[in-house]
């Protein structure tokens, strides 16, 4: 669903803004986009020659005492156990090294991941933030100028939330209390891009029914000029209020 989502945004943006920055970082996130499925099928998948390593280990350490607790005697055996007591804690903690070190694996993994989706996610705030050719080309023309930062500000929202929804990728079949958390906030940090992006657009709409109604009043003072009416007083407060 996120390689489809992914292919439709970015040809929708190469169509709107063809050679625009913003449309060089949507195929970029398209092609991030099937990395990451990928990706995240390899940090779910087990790591069996770990998993190999470790039960080899287990399995000779265990022969190992087995072998030789059935050749000892009993006061052989009670003076190794006496003489092993101060290295249990250094045995327990390596073999819980050995076990979870597949989980520390894939969480590195999949921290490293995110890590990489902040930076992106950051490179398409920059794009809305700076000034992009492709838009200004079309400031001469106020009407189109308006609709066009409109559908590119609306363009940066959505591959902020296709980005976000990649992270989730990386945790969907990886459960892990640490990875889940930077997850959640990368999540965060896209949502508060996305909410500062979406009071630009609310100000870009405010300000275009603005102009359209003063358009409208400019108009119908004209035509009452025209026609010998008296023209009602036109002010900005007047189109402010309206």
């Amino acid at each position: 669903k996120l390689l489809e989502t992914s292919t439709q945004l970015s040809h929708w943006i190469n169509e709107e803004f063809k050679g625009s920055g913003l449309s060089r970082i949507a195929v970029e996130v398209e092609k991030l986009t099937g990395e990451a499925v990928a990706r995240a099928e390899r940090i779910a998948r087990p790591n069996y020659w770990i998993r190999a390593g470790i039960a080899s280990l287990l399995i000779i350490s265990v022969a190992c005492i087995g072998y030789g607790c059935y050749h000892a005697t009993r006061q052989e055996l009670i003076g190794w156990f006496d003489m092993s007591k101060p290295a249990a804690w250094p045995i327990c903690l390596a073999i819980f090294f050995l076990v979870t070190l597949e989980i520390r694996w894939k969480r590195a993994k999949a921290i490293k991941a995110v890590h990489e989706l902040r930076a992106i996610a950051h490179i398409i705030d920059m794009h809305q933030l700076g000034k992009d050719s492709e838009i200004e080309k079309f400031r001469n023309n106020p009407n189109a100028f308006r609709t066009k930062i409109t559908a590119y500000l609306h363009a940066c929202t959505a591959l902020l939330a296709l980005v976000s929804k990649i992270g989730e990728l990386y945790i969907e079949n990886f459960q892990d209390s640490v990875a889940v958390d930077t997850v959640a906030q990368f999540e965060s940090v896209c949502n508060g891009l996305n909410g500062k992006i979406w009071q630009k657009i609310i100000a870009a709409e405010i300000y275009r029914d603005t102009h359209e109604l003063t358009q409208t009043l400019e108009k119908e003072c004209h035509h009452q000029h025209s026609t010998g009416e008296t023209p009602l007083p036109l002010s900005k407060t007047t189109v402010a209020n309206g």
